[in-house]
């Protein structure tokens, strides 16, 4: 292994934003990834799994700590089963099955990331999840590498068992029960999904998507969707159009405020999509953790919703 100190987290997110990590390594194997759980063990330190960096605010002070980033990928297929390695980026997976002909996964084109990290965060798009195909997750469990079946994911939206105990670390995942399709059809699928997600989260801008989780029908009182449609009304918006999935966007509720083209510091919110908070360059965590607590609060304050972030926020000592 090769430990390096004080690395800057910034070159290894989406966002380019992070202060150092204490230590960093790349983990090119399983063996390498327990070889470096090991010596921050033996060493009495905290340590955390990433891989694409494309979901991840941390902070200017960085981690204090050992960063493992996985660097292992790959995609095989036996007997209609996929095989998919943590490190690979979810594309190259969504990819494989449009050419393969395998209906499921096209609507995900265009997100970034690694498939571990899809995992995590229970990535989806278009009514469609990354869940969706899931058979089993092999997941290092301490020392031990520990399977899970679908039945044990405890997953819910944009949740996951990985979000709720750390030290489940996602080596690989197994998917199947696609349904056949025509791979023409699928990729202009595809293609029409990417150039929509190119419209919200241009690949120039540097972003981790969506900020906060989208809002759960379910989850709020008639008094709460009563006076999110009427402000939804008012604003020319219908909610029956923007509930069709169940769930309320998140920047929906931040526009109707007036949140696109705020800014504090380098950290605007993008003015074609409220949930974007974009680093325009030279950004600082903190300002980015200001601006979107401000519309979390604002957001909380007219309508009693409590937003969630679905980014995951490393290294600060306060919540959002």
């Amino acid at each position: 292994m090769k430990i390096q100190e004080n690395t800057p987290l910034a070159l290894y997110t989406k966002l380019q934003i992070g202060g150092p990590a204490r230590y960093f390594v790349e983990a090119g194997s399983i063996n390498e990834l327990k070889e470096a759980i090991s010596w921050a063990k033996e060493k009495n330190l905290g340590y955390m799994v990433i891989a694409g960096g494309s979901n991840l605010l941390v902070s200017d002070e960085g981690y204090n700590g050992l960063i493992i980033r996985i660097n292992f990928s790959g995609i095989s297929q036996k007997d209609g089963v996929i095989t998919v390695k943590a490190g690979t980026p979810l594309q190259e997976f969504v990819d494989y099955t449009v050419e393969h002909g395998l209906d499921g996964a096209s609507t995900m084109s265009g997100i970034p990331g690694s498939l571990g990290g899809a995992i995590y965060g229970s990535a989806g798009a278009y009514g469609d999840n990354i869940r969706d195909h899931l058979k089993s997750v092999l997941s290092l469990d301490g020392d031990n590498a520990k399977t899970l079946t679908r039945d044990e994911f405890e997953t819910g939206y944009r949740d996951s068992i990985f979000k709720r105990n750390k030290k489940l670390i996602i080596l690989e995942a197994e998917f199947g029960e696609f349904a056949k399709s025509d791979p023409d059809e699928l990729k202009k699928e595809a293609e029409k999904i990417l150039a929509t997600r190119n419209g919200k989260y241009p690949q120039s801008v540097k972003c981790p998507g969506s900020f906060f989780k989208n809002v759960v029908l379910e989850d709020l009182s008639t008094r709460q969707k009563d006076e999110v449609n009427s402000a939804l009304l008012d604003f020319g918006k219908d909610i029956a159009v923007l509930e069709k999935f169940g769930k309320i966007p998140a920047g929906a509720l931040i526009e109707i405020l007036g949140g696109k083209g705020d800014r504090i510091g380098q950290i605007q919110i993008t003015l074609n999509h409220a949930n974007t908070f974009e680093n325009l360059g030279g950004g600082q965590a903190l300002d980015f953790f200001q601006l979107a607590k401000k519309w979390k609060n604002k957001v909380k304050e007219k309508f009693g919703i409590e937003l969630e972030p679905e980014v995951q926020l490393v290294g600060f000592k306060e919540s959002l």
